[in-house]
């Protein structure tokens, strides 16, 4: 899991876990000048999903997305994140699919992600506060 505090070195690191596995099972990937993992170069949905189910147990996730996953309060977290947004000044609103935040345009949400980021840990300060040091 990409923990709330986790640095971008972090964070590779933890793409590299996955790309390492996924490239041993015999998925083409793509890699940078300093080694590290991008996207695989394989349908992993097709031809590769035997190497993608093997892997997936590696495949990071976002501290939010598994909030989304597990939290059976997540909508209600998301609705207080979406709160503090507005109290900034933002038209933001929660859609339900996914559930997410949206905004009323693009350029509004090009210009929320630091404010999104703390509004969210705001209102996840619990969970964020179960993955220590978040």
């Amino acid at each position: 899991m990409i923990r709330p505090d986790a640095t971008e070195g972090d964070i590779q690191l933890l793409w590299n876990g996955w790309g390492k596995c996924l490239e041993d099972a015999g998925v083409p990937m793509n890699k940078d000048a300093a080694g590290n993992y991008g996207k695989p170069d394989g349908d992993l949905y097709g031809q590769y999903r035997p190497a993608a189910d093997k892997c997936a147990v590696k495949q990071p996730e976002s501290w939010m997305d598994r909030e989304r996953r597990s939290d059976p309060a997540f909508a209600d977290r998301l609705r207080d994140a979406v709160g503090c947004l507005k109290e900034k000044g933002y038209q933001a609103r929660v859609d339900p699919e996914g559930p997410r935040i949206a905004y009323s345009s693009t350029e509004e949400f090009a210009r929320a992600d630091a404010d999104q980021a703390a509004c969210e840990r705001e209102a996840f300060s619990e969970a964020i506060a179960s993955y220590g040091n978040g």
